[in-house]
């Protein structure tokens, strides 16, 4: 089990060995760090990767894919998800905890498939808990896509 946080610094959602591969693009890139001083990755694969998510409320286990996302393998240990990458894809992230607005339900909606996930705190920042799904479960439960499998260009003049 590990928490999928959502990260606004990250621009591309990325995934580590919780997350089960599914495809490999064949496409890699270069990822920097927040300080100057860090050094890059070179050559992080952009992959197709599924994760399991027990809904509290129903007890159903659904299979929420990640597509144009990053695997950093056993060097990340939790689940980056960038918000406008999700949005883009027209999933509704209310990010704002309760505790600072009456008005927000702190929670990521996948309007089309009526699912609502809620956001728990740790800190400041919001996540929910997701684990490694088996291949049974990508092979007979229901799959909901929160990011597109059109190639995410998260510098792209549309933004």
């Amino acid at each position: 089990m590990c928490r999928a946080e959502l990260n606004s610094h990250a621009d591309t959602c990325g995934v580590g060995s919780t997350a089960r591969v599914i495809e490999y693009t064949g496409q890699t890139v270069e990822v920097s760090g927040f300080a100057t001083s860090m050094d890059s990755i070179k050559n992080v694969p952009v992959v197709k990767a599924a994760l399991a998510y027990n809904d509290p409320s129903t007890g159903e286990t659904i299979i929420l894919v990640l597509n144009q996302t990053l695997y950093f393998g056993d060097d990340l240990p939790h689940v980056l998800l960038n918000p406008n990458q999700l949005c883009s894809h027209s999933i509704v992230v209310n990010d704002t905890p309760q505790h600072l607005s009456d008005k927000s339900s702190h929670s990521i909606k996948i309007e089309e498939e009526k699912i609502e996930i809620p956001l728990l705190l740790k800190g400041v920042i919001s996540y929910f808990n997701v684990r490694t799904p088996t291949v049974e479960e990508i092979e007979n439960l229901s799959h909901v896509k929160l990011t597109s499998s059109y190639e995410w260009d998260p510098h792209s003049s549309i933004f």
